[in-house]
C-alpha cells in the first residue's frame, strides 16, 4: 500500500485460538500449553514458514491485550464505513 501513496495502511492478517467466555482458567491454561507445544514442534514450525505465517504463541493476556488494541484501532473505521457482522 505504500507503493500505492498509502503508507499508513496496514495489510496483516493473524489467527487466535479462543474459547468461550467463561471457560475455567486451568482449562484455558492448558489449551495454552498444548497449541504453544505444538507451535515450537520443527515440522509444525517449517510448514507454517512456508506459508509464510509467524506464530506467537502469547499468553491469553497478551492476546486479550492484541484484541483489544485491534478493536480500538479497526471500530472507528468499521462504524464509519458503515459496517456491521451479521
Amino acid at each position: 500500500m505504500a507503493e500505492a501513496g498509502f503508507p499508513e495502511v496496514e495489510g496483516t492478517t493473524w489467527t487466535a485460538f479462543v474459547a468461550p467466555a467463561g471457560t475455567p482458567k486451568d482449562i484455558v491454561a492448558n489449551l495454552h500449553d498444548i497449541i504453544v507445544t505444538s507451535l515450537a514442534q520443527p515440522d509444525v514450525k517449517a510448514k507454517l514458514a512456508a506459508m509464510a505465517y509467524a506464530p506467537i504463541g502469547s499468553t491469553p493476556g497478551e492476546c486479550a491485550e492484541f484484541f483489544q488494541s485491534e478493536m480500538a484501532k479497526w471500530g472507528p473505521v468499521i462504524k464509519e464505513a458503515g459496517l456491521r457482522a451479521d
